[in-house]
């Protein structure tokens, strides 16, 4: 049986990853939307990368164990900033 500490420490990992998967399965599903402005060169190609950057990142989320406080702090700052990248960047398309 978990302790209410330990259990605390494993459901707020549990809170924090899966809004962290959310936001990488929303942006997904943004990328994928047929609403951008089809005269900017190299659109596509900016849309694929960031689509291929959500799959690495995804993966790596799922690699983190419980264990590693640290990396997930930071796996979660980089995301911040990389979401402020594509929100930009998608902004100024629609």
């Amino acid at each position: 049986m978990k302790s209410a500490p330990r259990q605390a420490k494993s459901d707020i990992w549990d809170q924090r990853t899966q809004a962290m998967s959310r936001d990488l399965q929303f942006i997904s599903r943004l990328l994928g939307a047929q609403v951008y402005e089809r005269q900017h060169p190299n659109l596509f190609e900016r849309l694929q990368e960031f689509t291929q950057e959500v799959k690495e990142l995804q993966a790596s989320l799922s690699r983190l164990g419980k264990d590693q406080q640290e990396e997930l702090a930071a796996f979660e700052n980089n995301l911040i900033y990389w979401k402020a990248r594509v929100y930009e960047f998608i902004e100024s398309h629609i």
